[in-house]
């Protein structure tokens, strides 16, 4: 997937991840993978995932409203993708659908 479409596609968003917008824009890395699953089989991961990382004591701007996005998609099969800040460990978890035309959710 191309950048600027891709920043294109989360700009589109009802509520855009602004803050992984910036990040694109400002030129971090990003892979969008091929295969597809139901939003249901990541929901139930990343839900597990926030609860770890919250029990840390780890902010997670935006990850709640993300989650609750991905739980609503349900049984839609979404496509993965990760966009990756420069020095540091920060990453963006992109949900698209399957035919990678709309974001699903964003966790970050």
């Amino acid at each position: 997937m191309d950048r600027d479409v891709l920043i294109a596609l989360l700009a589109a968003a009802p509520e855009p991840p602004q803050a992984c917008i910036a990040a694109l824009q400002s030129g971090s890395s990003f892979k969008v993978f091929d295969p597809s699953a139901p939003a249901r089989q990541f929901a139930d991961i990343w839900r597990v995932r926030e609860q770890i990382v919250q029990d840390a004591g780890i902010p997670t701007d935006g990850w709640h409203p993300g989650l609750e996005s991905l739980t609503a998609a349900g049984e839609q099969p979404v496509r993965v993708g990760v966009v990756q800040v420069p020095d540091t460990r920060k990453r963006f978890k992109l949900f698209l659908s399957a035919d990678a035309s709309a974001l699903v959710a964003c966790i970050g």
